[in-house]
């Protein structure tokens, strides 16, 4: 029985969410084909979250790339039966087990390349792709890489918000001419570097909002400790802060709000510049994130598509940057500035994964996702 299998990469959400709209498409396209979804960490979280069948790794987000995790993929895909296209977000271990073991089409999803973490040598390891995806800007890859795999710079996968401002203010009781701003910072809100940016935000927030204007934040409440700075920077202020935990569909959400204050570094700020929602990109240069993630930050902001403010800021200067992003950014956003980068959709990028499927696999099916296999020891 001929099947696609999907892993997915955790590391945050953004992986997840992409893969979601990917896999959405895949089945909208292809009805018939059945479909095996695994991934690790905050990834197998969302999908939870989601409802979506999924094979948990096991792997913890922080571990992901280590020898331990490479050998526990390895063990899954020695585990189940062949199928017949591979898609991998990210879970670059499956790389050469497609093409030694199973000899199938492996399709790579990726936003970064290993020369940008400083380490050029290990390009070569993703030739093992069929093809490699990148869903990002090319300008944020200038290159050149040693990989001779073929490269389509296809951008990030994104899609409109259906909800409007004034339909979810009215839902929420927040009258037009309050402030609504709100803090996401993905699904990693435990590192150090997003408890510095909602550290932040909570103190120009206090400093500078209104009674009336609300703060949401999409994150865990922070233990009501005298220690956490994060408790410290929400003494009361003029406006409120409403925690709202994670939340499975924030999309609603932002399409209310009047400024978003994201982690730039994420793809949601992608997301948010696409459908025209103000954002305040908050950037923490210590983070050792890969070179092309600021090349996309740095890049978006030079085009007008939004404002960006370093962890290390003060919180007035904080607050200018939060004015100058609503004033600039989202509906002001010209449709050039848009025009000059790529978008992609999830159908845009199942149309191009299922190109590889073999044309002797394309004959109808059931749809049905394969049973899961057991646990993983």
């Amino acid at each position: 029985m001929s099947y696609v299998l999907v892993l997915s990469r955790g590391h945050g959400f953004g992986h997840a969410a992409r893969d979601l709209r990917v896999v959405d498409s895949i089945r909208r396209l292809r009805p018939d084909l059945k479909l095996l979804l695994a991934a690790s960490g905050t990834a197998a979280e969302y999908f939870r979250m989601h409802g979506i069948p999924c094979v948990d790794l096991g792997i913890d987000d922080a571990e992901d790339m280590t020898p331990a995790a490479f050998a526990r993929v390895q063990a899954f895909l020695r585990r189940i039966r062949r199928p017949q296209l591979v898609v991998t977000d990210e879970v670059v271990a499956a790389l050469p087990y497609c093409r030694k073991v199973w000899k199938v089409p492996c399709v790579l999803l990726t936003d970064w390349f290993y020369s940008e973490f400083g380490e050029p040598g290990t390009d070569p390891f993703l030739d093992s792709a069929t093809e490699i995806l990148v869903l990002d800007f090319r300008a944020a890859h200038p290159g050149p890489y040693a990989i001779t795999a073929p490269i389509k710079y296809v951008g990030p996968v994104v899609r409109p918000f259906t909800d409007t401002r004034a339909q979810v203010r009215k839902e929420l009781g927040i009258p037009d001419v309050s402030l609504l701003a709100v803090n996401t910072l993905g699904g990693m809100t435990g590192r150090d570097e997003a408890g510095r940016m909602t550290e932040l935000t909570l103190r120009a927030w206090n400093a500078r909002a209104r009674p009336g204007d609300q703060l949401h934040i999409l994150a865990p409440s922070p233990p009501p400790s005298a220690e956490s700075p994060i408790a410290d920077a929400l003494s009361a202020g003029g406006g409120s802060v409403v925690w709202r935990g994670i939340v499975p569909e924030p999309e609603s959400l932002f399409a209310a709000a009047d400024v978003v204050i994201a982690d730039a570094m994420g793809t949601t700020v992608c997301d948010l510049v696409y459908n025209r929602i103000p954002v305040l990109g908050l950037v923490d240069r210590s983070a050792g994130f890969p070179a092309s993630f600021h090349l996309r930050v740095d890049v978006m902001a030079a085009n007008g598509l939004m404002v960006c403010a370093d962890v290390s800021c003060t919180p007035e200067a904080l607050w200018t940057s939060l004015e100058r992003a609503m004033e600039r950014t989202g509906p002001e956003t010209a449709q050039s500035s848009l025009d000059r980068f790529e978008w992609a959709t999830g159908t845009v990028v199942a149309d191009l994964v299922l190109r590889h499927l073999p044309s002797e696999e394309r004959s109808p099916g059931s749809g049905e996702w394969p049973s899961a296999v057991g646990p993983l020891s």
